[in-house]
């Protein structure tokens, strides 16, 4: 199992044009169901207001702006995996080039993308990567190629990137119908145990179930989130590392690599954005330590 630690990278170019709405002025007059854009999320004024800044006056009864999300661009970059940015139906191909300083590793996540190229340059432009991924996933038999439509994989991570000071990382999704990606991570990544067998893995769903007074029961269908928990396998040298990197990441979110594999063919569903809820570790022996690690995804 590994873990990716995310840094703070910013956008440098995009294929994608910021231009959901306007920009919001200090100075410009707005009316209910006007839309701006502030620091690149997306507002729509509920209330007749000049001067008032989105960020600042989204929240409260007297609230002059709500806030509808990020913008397209940015849609990628935001905490969530839901939310996608989005190439127009007429293009094939979605690029980016971000930061990607004291990073070892990245991860695409939500994607709709058969092919996907990411080259990493350092600061003097050498390549230090440069890898082009089709997303087909395999297929088990004749059958199933031309009797089953064919899968493509939603996930990729890569975490055996050479450290340089400054580089950026550029990234090409090419698919027919305009290419999406819902999150991009980047940052160190860490080894920290080999994942056993008996691992568990689920959903949990945030759905409701209404009922009225009569008994009616109605279903409210709502997001889910990935939840996993693993055992692993430690030397004991490893432990008191582990235990550190384990404790920077409470309460924050990092991308979590069940499989020890990567790449086509790993358990994808074992690729899990979210928190850390839970872990515990058992010194079996001289030359054994077993760990559990509970996960809980983010949408």
């Amino acid at each position: 199992m590994k873990l990716i630690e995310p840094q703070s990278i910013r956008l440098l170019s995009s294929s994608i044009p910021e231009n959901d709405a306007p920009a919001w002025g200090a100075g410009t007059g707005y009316q209910i169901g006007d839309s701006v854009i502030h620091e690149h999320k997306v507002y729509k004024a509920v209330a007749a207001s000049t001067g008032k800044q989105p960020d600042q006056n989204c929240e409260g009864t007297d609230a002059a702006w709500r806030l509808m999300g990020p913008t397209n661009q940015y849609a990628m970059l935001d905490q969530y995996v839901s939310t996608q940015t989005v190439a127009p139906a007429d293009a094939e191909t979605l690029t980016f080039k971000v930061t990607f300083n004291r990073c070892t590793a990245f991860a695409l996540l939500n994607f709709k993308a058969t092919s996907i190229r990411a080259v990493v340059r350092d600061g003097d432009g050498l390549v230090m990567y440069d890898k082009t991924v089709n997303t087909l996933k395999d297929v088990e038999g004749y059958w199933e190629y031309y009797f089953r439509p064919l899968e493509m994989i939603v996930d990729q991570a890569v975490t055996d990137i050479p450290i340089s000071p400054v580089a950026t990382l550029e990234v090409t999704l090419t698919q027919k119908g305009g290419p999406a990606l819902g999150h991009i991570v980047a940052g160190q990544a860490w080894f920290i145990g080999m994942t056993q067998y008996n691992t568990r893995l689920g959903i949990r769903d945030y759905s409701r179930k209404d009922t009225d007074e009569f008994g009616n029961t109605r279903l409210v269908k709502r997001a889910n989130a990935k939840r996993t928990s693993l055992p692993l396998f430690l030397r004991p040298s490893r432990l008191d590392t582990v235990r550190e990197i384990l404790a920077r990441m409470h309460g924050l979110p990092a991308l979590w690599l069940g499989d020890d594999n990567e790449g086509i063919g790993s358990y994808q569903s074992l690729t899990v954005w979210g928190w850390l809820e839970d872990w515990n570790a058992t010194v079996i022996g001289p030359n054994e330590i077993s760990m559990t690690i509970d996960i809980q995804g983010l949408k």
